[in-house]
């Protein structure tokens, strides 16, 4: 089973949300962020393609993520915003946003446009 998962970072905490490949909900929290709890909360998982917008904290949590052995992606957060936008804005659906960007691969990274994840590996 391949899971997917999207963090929305914030300085304190970080709410997360992890998908299988049919985009169903197989987990969710919010963890205080930090390279231990980070550890503690992803290294049990199985591996992961993990999506984060771009912020100050992104590079850091993205090599906290690579280091478990995860695929982590930074997107460019304002257009990812055009594919995230919800009525009620929560961090935890925030997260659950990302990680279904993620399992479909249609990410924007950096000032790119859109690719697929898998177009952009090869």
């Amino acid at each position: 089973m391949t899971t997917y998962c999207g963090i929305d970072l914030g300085v304190k905490s970080s709410a997360f949300g992890m998908v299988d490949e049919k985009g169903h909900l197989v987990a969710e929290g919010e963890r205080p962020t930090d390279e231990e709890c980070f550890e503690r909360t992803f290294d049990r998982a199985v591996l992961m393609r993990v999506v984060v917008e771009a912020c100050p904290l992104a590079e850091w949590a993205c090599q906290v993520m690579e280091g478990l052995g995860h695929e982590a992606i930074i997107i460019d957060a304002r257009r990812a915003k055009a594919v995230v936008q919800t009525k009620k804005k929560t961090d935890k659906i925030d997260a659950r946003k990302l990680a279904q960007m993620s399992r479909t691969g249609l990410v924007y990274r950096g000032t790119s446009e859109v690719t697929s994840s898998a177009s952009a590996a090869q």
